[in-house]
This record gives C-alpha cells, sequence and structure tokens, in this order.
C-alpha cells in the first residue's frame, strides 16, 4: 500500500511549487494538497499553468464552510497519513490542533522564519514588544502540539537559530528553503557592454522588498557606467515605482516574466538587486545564482546565507541605505567582481538544485518516519 502523505498549506504552494512538483514525481505515494486560501489574482498570469495538479490532489478550504468540520473530515478519511503543516498559526495552526486532539502523531512543520516588521516603521517599544508576542506565540503553539511533531523545518540557519530561543528542541529543527522554479535553462553567450546591467525582480514595494532604498541608492550615483531594469509591476507601490523609473535615465521598467522565464532571463544581466527588509525566503537569491550571475541583497533575506556560502555576492545591512548605495558604487568600481561572482554562482549552484533540496527532505522524512529504513546519519543540510 502506498503511503498517504498531506500537506496542510495556508494558501496555494506558490514558493512550494517546484519543491512539490519535484518531490512528488520522485516519491511513490498518494500526495493531497489542502489549501485553506487560493492564489492571489495578481499571482495567476506569472504563474499560468499548473502541471502539479495531474501529479496531486488538491482540496481547496471555502470560506463559507466550518473550518473545523472541514479538517476533522479529511483527517478521519487519511487516519494513517503523514501530514505537513504549512506553518504554526492561523488556519494551518488551528488545522494542526485538531490533527493532535484527534491522536494524529505523525507531523512535520515547515515553516518560514518569524519575522518582525523593521524598525523604521515601529518604536523600538513596540518593536520589542512585537518580538516578544511571536516569541510567546510560536513557543505556545509549538508547546501545545510537541507531541504529534517529529520534525520541524523553518527556513535559513537564522530561522533554526530563532525557534530554538522560542523554545522548540534543537533536535527537532532542520534548515530548509524554497526553491526555484524548473525551467529549460538554455545557456547564452554574455552580452558585452560597457555598461554594468543590474535586474530587480519581484514585487514593486517599500515596506517588505525595501525598493525605497533601491531608489535611493540609485540616485544618488554619480557613475554613469550602469543600467537598471525592473521586473514585476504589481505591488502596493507600483505606480510611483514604476513613475519614477520612466523618467530616470538609465531605468527601465519591462513589466513581468513568467515564472518559468526568470533565470533565463536573468542571464542576459551582471548583477541582481534584491534590497529586501522582511522575508521569509528571498527566491531571487536562488533564481540568480542558478542563472550564474551575482546578487546584491541584504541580511533580513534569509537566502542571504546562500551568498555568505558561496562567494557570489554582497551582503548588506536592511535598514542602512547607504549599504546599498556603496555595494552598488563598489560594483561599478571594479568590473572584475563580476565576473569572479558569476564563477562563484556557477560552481555553487548544484548545490541548490531543485533534487538536492528534494533529496534531502526525503531523507529528513525517512529518517523521521521510517529510522529503520534510513542508513546514516542525521541528514545535513547541503547547501
Amino acid at each position: 500500500m502506498k503511503n498517504k502523505l498531506i500537506f496542510w498549506l495556508p494558501n496555494y504552494p506558490e514558493v512550494m511549487y517546484s519543491f512539490l512538483l519535484t518531490f512528488v514525481k520522485n516519491i511513490d505515494a498518494e500526495v493531497k494538497v489542502v489549501c485553506l486560501k487560493g492564489l492571489l489574482k495578481e499571482r495567476e498570469e506569472v504563474y499560468g499553468g499548473d502541471e502539479l495538479s495531474s501529479h496531486v490532489q488538491f482540496i481547496y478550504y471555502n470560506d463559507e464552510e466550518d473550518l473545523d468540520h472541514f479538517v476533522n473530515a479529511i483527517i478521519a478519511e487519511n487516519k494513517e497519513a503523514i501530514c505537513f503543516f504549512g506553518g504554526f498559526l492561523g488556519k494551518v495552526g488551528r488545522a494542526l490542533q485538531l490533527y493532535r486532539q484527534r491522536g494524529g502523531d505523525k507531523a512535520i512543520i515547515i515553516t518560514e522564519k518569524p519575522s518582525v516588521r523593521p524598525a523604521k516603521y515601529f518604536n523600538k517599544i513596540v518593536r520589542f514588544l512585537k518580538k516578544l508576542k511571536a516569541r510567546y506565540s510560536y513557543g505556545n503553539a509549538y508547546r501545545a502540539v510537541a507531541d504529534s511533531i517529529k520534525a520541524v523545518l523553518v527556513t535559513g540557519e537564522k530561522g533554526v537559530c530563532q525557534l530554538e530561543s522560542f523554545g522548540i528542541p534543537k533536535e527537532k529543527l532542520y534548515n530548509f528553503m524554497y526553491t526555484h522554479i524548473e525551467e529549460e535553462v538554455l545557456t547564452k553567450e554574455q552580452y558585452r557592454s560597457d555598461k554594468v546591467r543590474f535586474v530587480y525582480v519581484g514585487r514593486f514595494n517599500y515596506l517588505n522588498r525595501g525598493m525605497d532604498n533601491l531608489i535611493y541608492a540609485f540616485d544618488k550615483l554619480e557613475q554613469d557606467n550602469w543600467t537598471l531594469d525592473l521586473v514585476g509591476g504589481y505591488g502596493e507601490d507600483a505606480d510611483e515605482i514604476i513613475a519614477w523609473a520612466k523618467n530616470k535615465e538609465n531605468v527601465n521598467y519591462i513589466g513581468s516574466w513568467k515564472s518559468n522565464q526568470v533565470i533565463n532571463n536573468l542571464q542576459n544581466y551582471d548583477v541582481c538587486i534584491s534590497p529586501t527588509r522582511i522575508d521569509g525566503w528571498r527566491i531571487q537569491v536562488n533564481q540568480a545564482i542558478i542563472a550564474g550571475i551575482g546578487t546584491i541583497t541584504t541580511d533580513e533575506a534569509i537566502s542571504d546565507e546562500l551568498i555568505r556560502n558561496s562567494g557570489a555576492g554582497l551582503i548588506v545591512s536592511a535598514s542602512k541605505k547607504r549599504e546599498l548605495k556603496k555595494a552598488v558604487e563598489y560594483v561599478l568600481r571594479d568590473s572584475q567582481i563580476i565576473q569572479k561572482w558569476k564563477d562563484a554562482a556557477k560552481n555553487y549552484k548544484d548545490k541548490i538544485s531543485n533534487e538536492v533540496v528534494v533529496e534531502y527532505f526525503t531523507n529528513i522524512m525517512k529518517y523521521v518516519f521510517f529510522n529503520e529504513n534510513y542508513v546514516g546519519e542525521r541528514p545535513k543540510c547541503p547547501w
């Protein structure tokens, strides 16, 4: 009999799409994905078709339904299933509580590193109180269901350290990351230019994505040997940012890319800029490395650990806009660093392939649920 696996997720698995697709293609199991909310309309055009639907059974929750009844019905029909819960809180947290109440004891948590908005948007006291609330919320949520949880996978080594400080035992914690959308990467001959080609890909937003820092950095540059392309167009501050791009020399707004075009398109650039202030795992860092280019990102990207481990870029403080400007100036002064970062990315990219991450995840699952069939030590993070 095939093992039954259920992923309980807060919404459509946008950031986990490629990971899940690779996973289900490489495991002999019956897989269901329970979505407690659908895909945002603004993302439908970017994500396009859904190959994942041909490999798993999607079950969508309707807000008009009773949540407890909906969850309990699924649990009752799948008593022997191994369950993966996308977090501790919200509707997924409630599903986890109900799973525990019905005696479930085969759960793995997959969650992002808890984040608090930057100090710029709160005074120090409010920020401190919000951090205390996060510690209390996550710690209590874990303790209430601890007997059911065999492992907690959290994005980034920073996430591992943070959840350990919240009271989750270190032996249950594993570093995890989101993976890039799989696409046929066509190696391109590098386009020669006397200008450094920068690119930003993602939501047009100041608060989370730090695009006000990006605008500051490029507005203050004295050098002229650069271009910057902005890719995206959705987001709370899109109109203002697009207007800036249209009126700024050397800056181009080029619309959005399909999710399966990003890596190929990134190969046309020298450096990816990702000035995020707050994120669970900034996937553009993965995409840039797979594309073979360097990245300037921040210490709040969480995926900045890939830059630290690979040497394929620079990490700046998310709260210091002048550091971003200095990083851009550094690249403009030393063109050799571009090739150095590209070489580092190419040497590192195999460590973050979908296949490697899925193998690591599968080994964790075998280790905690089927230990007698797993040969080896506790799985180690490959990146």
